[in-house]
């Protein structure tokens, strides 16, 4: 088991399932869940968003993935 970071744009391509990147994504999350990989991301602050979209993608990452505050420390 590994814990493996993804960043925003691949939740993306996995929830949306269209896209360039789309079906390499989703070949590398199913080996994931095979091996048990623990999928993580962080939790970033929404910009100009559509509240619907925000909500829905928040919830479909949070059953997805372990989602870690991001902080800036010195």
């Amino acid at each position: 088991m590994s814990r493996i970071f993804w960043d925003t744009s691949l939740f993306i391509y996995l929830f949306e399932g269209s896209g360039k990147f789309s079906t390499q994504v989703m070949a590398l999350r199913s080996r994931m869940l095979e091996r048990g990989d623990q999928l993580m991301t962080s939790a970033k602050p929404i910009q100009n968003g559509d509240a619907k979209a925000v909500a829905y993608y928040q919830k479909l990452i949070a059953t997805t993935a372990a989602v870690i505050p991001f902080t800036l420390t010195s």
